[in-house]
């Protein structure tokens, strides 16, 4: 990841998310709030968004007001089975 990373942050309207934050339950509104805050850092400027959205009405939120891409990267994504057992009992994973 160490070249991955900067390299894609170097590309012309990307925005790119590094998220491992998997041990709290609110786990999506962090990674809400880290998708605001890369594209935000990479327009250089604020950006006015309902981060009450689901996270896919989110993300296409973003894009429209970006005009870039989003790249999000989950990093260490199997420790989200390890902090939340009882979503392998669900068939779908509600990302709101």
């Amino acid at each position: 990841m160490a070249g991955v990373v900067p390299r894609l942050r170097s590309q012309p309207r990307t925005a790119v998310v590094v998220f491992r934050e998997w041990q709290d339950r609110s786990f999506v509104s962090v990674l809400k709030s880290e998708c605001v805050k890369a594209v935000e850092s990479t327009q250089k400027k604020p950006l006015l968004v309902d981060t009450s959205l689901p996270l896919d009405d989110l993300l296409c939120a973003l894009g429209e007001k970006f005009g870039g891409t989003t790249i999000i990267i989950l990093d260490q994504f199997e420790e989200y089975f390890l902090y939340h057992p009882d979503s392998r009992e669900t068939t779908s994973l509600m990302l709101s």
